[in-house]
């Protein structure tokens, strides 16, 4: 498909960045430069009423899906509840996710216990807590951003490490555009994460993703395969 049909629908990407014509980005499967449709986030995610900004958040999600390399932020998240009185402590759920192993999930859950947070390897239908939640604290992995960005439910971003940047460049970018809250690495700690829970970080701007990537991609490939046929001859299929 990507070599017989132009331009290329893309729901993989809230923004398509055109690489320069010299980069030879696109040689191997003769996509052209400034080929590309922008169908947007491919999400059913819907944005949901919540607290206004600067409140104190009644719920928080703590959502790693990274691994082990998620723990450093989950275990500071949990202990970050016995900085706030008890009276101010939000009600917090950590969704760790299956790629951790097994025994940083067994002293994730053992925290938790000890701190009165909900620790769950997994849930159905993440989303869904998101739009429920009045702060998201997640490491900046694609879909987990898209699908808050979807719901309205402010972010703070914990990016890992490595191996490559993409995790650090995405909660830039969003800092930025003023769409979450960054917490370095450098910077991360109970006590950090305590003072992010005694109000619900500001956000400059509504989230200005397209969210219909569905819709839009499916009408872009009707319109190439209608395309194709006209194209091509008439064929006689079994």
């Amino acid at each position: 498909i990507i070599k017989q049909y132009q331009p290329l629908p893309c729901s993989t990407c809230g923004r398509v960045n055109r690489p320069n014509k010299k980069s030879g980005q696109f040689r191997r499967t003769g996509i052209k430069p400034g080929c590309v449709t922008d169908c947007g986030i491919v999400t059913t995610a819907r944005a949901h009423p919540r607290l206004g900004r600067g409140a104190l958040p009644n719920r928080v999600l703590v959502s790693g899906g990274g691994g082990r390399d998620a723990f450093p932020m989950i275990s500071a998240a949990i202990l970050a509840m016995a900085e706030l009185p008890r009276r101010k402590r939000p009600e917090m759920t950590v969704i760790t996710g299956p790629l951790m192993d097994r025994e940083l999930q067994t002293e994730a859950m053992r925290l938790g216990h000890l701190n009165g947070v909900e620790v769950l390897e997994h849930v159905p239908d993440l989303p869904s807590r998101m739009a429920h939640s009045d702060l998201l604290i997640t490491m900046a992995g694609y879909n987990s951003i898209n699908e808050a960005l979807a719901v309205g439910c402010p972010i703070v971003t914990v990016p890992r490490l490595g191996p490559s940047a993409e995790q650090r460049l995405r909660a830039e970018a969003l800092e930025r555009a003023g769409l979450a809250h960054y917490l370095r690495r450098e910077d991360l700690s109970a006590a950090s994460i305590a003072r992010l829970l005694r109000r619900i970080p500001r956000s400059a701007k509504p989230n200005p993703l397209n969210t219909n990537g569905v819709q839009t991609a499916a009408r872009v490939l009707a319109s190439l395969c209608t395309q194709s046929r006209r194209a091509e001859p008439e064929r006689t299929h079994a």
